[in-house]
């Protein structure tokens, strides 16, 4: 299985880590403010049935320590199924 990091710092080992750090953004009144990193990766491995399972470690733990993983895919949903997510 091959990994891709689409955005963000990552290492791609036996673990996979996301670098996760703050940056400064603005908000529509042009103030600052704290918001988290964002990172996006994806694999070329093909998953056709089963679940998807990851064990999740944050370093430190702040208020804006969040996790979501995703699936998606580039095939065509078959009439009479469902993608879960």
């Amino acid at each position: 299985m091959n990994w891709q990091a689409l955005m963000g710092q990552w290492t791609f080992a036996e673990d996979i880590i996301f670098h996760g750090q703050t940056f400064t953004r603005v908000d529509a009144e042009g103030k600052n403010y704290l918001g988290p990193g964002i990172g996006l990766a994806m694999s070329d491995a093909k998953f056709s049935t089963g679940k998807i399972t990851a064990e999740i470690e944050f370093t430190n733990i702040g208020y804006l320590s969040s996790c979501e993983l995703a699936g998606t895919s580039l095939e065509p949903v078959k009439n009479g199924t469902t993608m879960n997510r």
